[in-house]
């Protein structure tokens, strides 16, 4: 028996999840593939406190997203400030291409 929420193993002759309080099922439904996304690179915009400005917003407008950082300031994990020449990309699938790159030019001013 297995929960369908926490995933929780119980043996044969338990019903309830002692964990999440539902019932447990003999077997989980199969995931269903994720769809193909193709991922848009946007910027580099300068430095991580951009970033992370511009990635808090795109979490609050539920857009998918990631950042990735050039190797000097992702090896040397700079995350007080801006390191001169330090730069940052954004990810975001492509649908949602136009309304980040908004957003970024809302932030930046340009």
């Amino acid at each position: 028996m297995i929960c369908p929420e926490c995933k929780s193993e119980y043996q044969d002759g338990i019903e309830i999840c002692v964990e999440c309080g539902v019932s447990l099922v003999f077997n989980l439904p199969v995931d269903k593939p994720l769809k193909e996304i193709s991922w848009i690179k946007l910027g580099p915009v300068s430095g991580n406190i951009f970033a992370e400005m511009i990635a808090d917003i795109l979490s609050q407008n539920k857009i998918p997203h990631y950042l990735k950082a050039d190797f000097l300031t992702s090896a040397l994990g700079i995350q007080t400030g801006n390191m001169i020449g330090s730069r940052v990309f954004v990810f975001v699938p492509e649908e949602f291409q136009e309304k980040t790159n908004k957003i970024i030019e809302d932030i930046s001013g340009n």
